[in-house]
């Protein structure tokens, strides 16, 4: 992890303002929920570079909340309305190379006009409180240098299933004449020098033209961006003609997320989802730095997560760059977050202003290969917020699709809205135990054509649940279910739950797991109650077991079962099994059980793959009399329950 940048190059010509302002203090505030106010005024003095000269100089910003004005010496360039979302201004009129100007902007809070109207909030703010929280520049900000006639923006496409690279260029020209000229795209890996893929093309522009230009090319051979192996590229794109030469650079992965029928595919193989409901997300005070999200990206990486919800609202831009190098996918939620005070306001008006800023908030995001997914809202469809009618929903996703039709848009907690993904929330009722066994329970809820995603399940209540115990066992009975996607409401080890109760989930969600079925079906309260189950001294067993292949690499893998008293080993087998990518075998063990009456048995269940043990998980078992003698601990053996729908593998070396 000592190698990671969370920085992908300099878009182009810039000069970063972010830093400490002599008016309004630090710029940017990532941990913005201490930044309660209802008008701040932030001012600086800004130094154009004097080789910017014939350049257009361009003022961005990555996110101001909630209503920002634009004046350079004075007077007003502009303003924007519209929380968490990228935005710029073109500032050459008022600017000189080579000298400085003074940068005020007058900054508005949530809770005042125009995000309030006659009390209302009537502009998505995407959270629950109605302070002035999460107020303030919250984003980066840049001066960034075009030429007259320039690139404005870069889409930049990978399909796997067409084996093809597909950019999709906004160019502009800024001249009062026409303009012919090229544009060239080299694509390179970010950490090598050799050019892999060029895109060429000739471009006529009108005066003052503003065009897209698509540019394709047939690639067979890219290297893949895998959650294990997060190789990335870099798009080099110049714009050359006779108003001389703009040139830009963007980092991105080749890689392809689908839905096909209940299933998501990464790259054509099947991936089940694991994750978060959001982590910190919604508490973004408690990640005010790169490095303080570093180690949580980590954390969650370490519980066998391999996807996390940005919940709420967007997160800084350095967030989904460093989730691009470590391969942590991501669910990128809109701020279309429910809550009682979107419930008697115009429903269509509220939707329809969202839509206004779905797009800046989608064009800024899409070129990260670690989102494999749109979150359009959040929970909408409850009563507590209104409910919004689905179909009125639904035009948030039809504005993502316009801007992005490469990934799935989801609906979270919102199954009715129609769209490619069923997420859930809350199946087993809000902060609720769930009853029965996941094995078997919540069938009804799935969909039977599309994905299904629960979203949020068994949130964490210390003292008033047992969730913080459920998270470790009712996943597995949903992944033998086969559920494309699962996000308890976790709180990590030292917040709300134990240590313990982390590591059962972490080998939970562990992708080569070998999960014993009948003991998962005891629910909590062999770890809970130290209840365990009895087995009977000499007595001859069998155990269902479900073995898992959700690591993206190699069919290959071996189950082994070991029986072990005190430290002393009586049996052991094991079989090798090929487990298609995505899927489980049923299994079974069956063994004697030890003549030692009154010990408590030690059963391991541990899986192998090329390079070493992958998982291992200890069940306990009391050995209880039966008045019979024998010798104790027969070889295990592994019998498959379904021979005709599973494929014996090539042994892994020893």
């Amino acid at each position: 992890m000592t190698n990671l940048q969370a920085a992908p190059p300099s878009l182009r010509e810039q000069v970063s303002l972010n830093g400490e302002w002599p008016q309004g203090g630090k710029v940017p505030v990532y941990d913005s929920q201490n930044s309660a106010f209802k008008t701040r005024t932030y001012e600086r003095q800004v130094t154009v570079p004097a080789a910017w000269k014939n350049k257009r100089v361009k003022l961005e910003f990555g996110a101001v909340n909630h209503f920002c004005e634009v004046f350079v010496d004075g007077q007003k360039v502009g303003q924007h309305n519209g929380a968490w979302i990228p935005f710029s201004f073109d500032i050459t009129p008022w600017v000189k190379p080579g000298q400085t100007f003074s940068l005020r902007l007058g900054v508005r809070g949530k809770m005042v006009p125009p995000t309030v109207v006659d009390g209302q909030v009537v502009w998505w703010i995407g959270h629950n409180d109605l302070d002035d929280k999460r107020s303030g520049i919250v984003d980066d900000v840049w001066l960034r240098a075009y030429a007259p006639v320039h690139i404005e923006d870069a889409f930049i496409q990978t399909s796997t299933r067409r084996k093809a690279l597909r950019v999709e260029y906004q160019v502009v020209n800024g001249t009062d004449a026409p303009w012919r000229g090229e544009i060239l795209g080299m694509v390179q890996r970010e950490k090598g020098a050799a050019t892999e893929k060029q895109l060429r093309q000739s471009v006529l522009l009108a005066p003052r033209e503003r065009k897209t230009v698509a540019l394709e090319a047939a690639w067979n051979d890219a290297t893949l961006w895998w959650p294990h192996d997060p190789q990335l590229y870099i798009l080099k794109s110049r714009l050359s003609g006779a108003a001389g030469v703009d040139e830009e650079q963007r980092r991105f992965g080749f890689r392809e997320f689908w839905t096909q029928g209940t299933q998501f595919r990464l790259n054509g193989v099947r991936v089940n989802l694991r994750g978060d409901w959001c982590a910190y997300s919604q508490y973004w005070g408690a990640i005010p730095t790169p490095e303080v999200l570093r180690r949580h990206y980590e954390g969650v990486l370490a519980t066998n997560s391999n996807i996390l919800r940005w919940h709420k609202h967007p997160a800084p831009k350095f967030a989904y760059d460093m989730a691009d190098e470590m391969g942590l996918m991501i669910l990128a939620e809109s701020p279309v977050y429910a809550r009682s005070y979107l419930k008697n306001i115009d429903h269509a008006a509220f939707i329809a202003r969202c839509n206004e800023l779905m797009p800046p908030m989608i064009k800024g995001l899409r070129n990260h290969p670690s989102i494999v997914m749109w979150s359009a809202c959040n929970e909408m469809t409850f009563n507590f917020a209104g409910p919004y009618d689905p179909l009125l929903l639904k035009t948030l996703g039809d504005t993502i699709n316009a801007h992005d039709p490469t990934r799935p848009v989801s609906y979270d907690g919102d199954p009715k809205v129609p769209g490619p993904v069923a997420n859930f929330h809350y199946p087993e009722g809000y902060e609720k135990n769930p009853q029965g066994d996941s094995y078997t329970a919540w069938k009804k809820a799935q969909s039977p054509d599309r994905p299904t995603y629960y979203g949020e399940i068994l949130a964490v209540r210390p003292g008033k649940n047992d969730n913080g115990w459920w998270i470790g066992i009712w996943p597995r009975g949903l992944r033998y279910q086969q559920v494309a996607g699962i996000a308890p409401r976790v709180y990590y080890a030292g917040s709300r739950i134990s240590r313990e109760q982390e590591e059962l989930q972490r080998l939970a969600y562990h992708p080569n797991a070998l999960f014993d079925i009948t003991y998962d079906k005891l629910g909590i309260a062999p770890y809970k109650d130290n209840v365990l189950p009895e087995l009977k001294a000499g007595e001859t067993v069998t155990r269902p077991l479900a073995l898992f292949n959700d690591d993206l690499r190699d069919e290959r893998v071996r189950a082994r079962v070991t029986l072990k008293i005190g430290g002393r080993e009586f049996a052991s087998g094991r079989l090798d099994v090929a487990v298609p990518v995505g899927e489980h075998r049923d299994l079974t063990a069956t063994f004697q059980v030890p003549y030692a009456a009154g010990e408590t048995l030690e059963v391991f269940y541990s899986t192998e793959k090329a390079g070493g043990q992958r998982f291992e998980e200890k069940k306990l078992f009391r050995i209880r009399e039966t008045g019979q003698t024998g010798t104790s601990g027969r070889e295990v053996r592994l019998e498959l329950s379904a021979p005709q729908e599973v494929t014996s593998a090539p042994a892994l070396p020893e």
